[in-house]
């Protein structure tokens, strides 16, 4: 289990690093010294929050003139939904980074809501993702995510 949790933590980290890199076109800046970036997720426990502050320690580490604020939501999926669209929709720059379910992609990248980041993922970290990951990333040919954890679903007999 602990090298599940360390492979993990390698897989997320880097996908959330570039992501709030990325963020760093759109953020807020609420400190003359420091600017703010507002990741907003949804709740995972013990072990994902650990993973989220370690990654947010190393991203301000390695960018001290930044900042990241977490943003819990509770994981109830059509309550962030409707979170992300309605602040979306009003132009809320309260959120810079989120966390979303991969059927959102096409509705927020319509919509006008999601940066592409294809200038910012080179093709070997294409390569470390599974192809169904980035399709499900992708919008109009345009890169809107980035993967950084799957789930499935079973049968059991």
């Amino acid at each position: 289990m602990r090298h599940r949790r360390t492979y993990l933590a390698r897989r997320t980290g880097a996908a959330v690093l570039l992501v709030l890199t990325a963020a760093l076109l759109c953020c807020s800046k609420a400190d003359p010294n420091k600017t703010v970036i507002v990741f907003s997720y949804d709740e995972g426990g013990e072990i994902k929050e650990k993973i989220i502050d370690d990654l947010i320690a190393e991203f301000e580490k390695l960018n001290p003139d930044l900042r990241v604020r977490k943003h819990p939501l509770p994981g109830v999926t059509d309550m962030e939904r409707a979170f992300y669209l309605s602040s979306f929709a009003a132009q809320s720059t309260f959120v810079d980074v989120f966390e979303s379910d991969v059927i959102w992609t096409s509705e927020f990248a319509a919509g006008g809501f999601l940066l592409p980041l294809d200038e910012y993922v080179t093709e070997e970290m294409r390569k470390q993702w599974i192809a169904p990951a980035i399709a499900e990333a992708t919008y109009a040919g345009e890169l809107y995510a980035v993967p950084y954890y799957m789930t499935y679903a079973a049968l059991f007999y």
